[in-house]
């Protein structure tokens, strides 16, 4: 449980992803954060509740999720991701304002999916809802948004 009170906050109340990919710091990238009672109602009105990538490399913009448990800590929703995965728009996620740094809210079951290897495994692609869209090589996408894993 948890109240976040007035401000000012940096870029976000809760930033994820905190120098993701900076100087060794590879595990703020790879994270799900779980969220339960979360207060907002005391942040000024213009102030972000979360920010996807402070400080981060690419990936930082689009690799964290949030979670919660109940329905008050993400407005109601049960999982937020990244404004860069586009895909999960056609599978009922619904993008967001600023104050949730126009990420996509969930109401179905999402999670992280990682690979881990000792060698290099070459390049992989995600198929599955929500990874049916054109990739988008830009950054900070870099094709993420269709399930390319590099």
């Amino acid at each position: 449980n948890m109240t976040f009170l007035g401000g000012p906050v940096g870029e976000a109340a809760l930033c994820a992803g905190q120098h993701c990919g900076r100087g060794g710091a590879g595990g703020p990238c790879n994270v799900q954060y779980l969220l339960e009672d979360v207060d907002w109602t005391r942040l000024m009105p213009w102030q972000k509740r979360i920010k996807f990538g402070a400080h981060a490399m690419s990936f930082g913009f689009v690799q964290p999720i949030f979670l919660a448990t109940d329905n008050v800590s993400l407005g109601g929703y049960h999982a937020m991701i990244s404004q860069h995965l586009n895909g999960f728009a056609a599978v009922g996620c619904e993008q967001q304002d600023f104050h949730w740094d126009s990420g996509f809210a969930c109401n179905i079951p999402i999670r992280r999916l990682n690979f881990w290897s000792n060698v290099d495994q070459g390049n992989l692609t995600l198929t599955g809802p929500g990874y049916y869209v054109e990739p988008n090589l830009a950054y900070p996408s870099y094709g993420l948004n269709a399930g390319l894993m590099q």
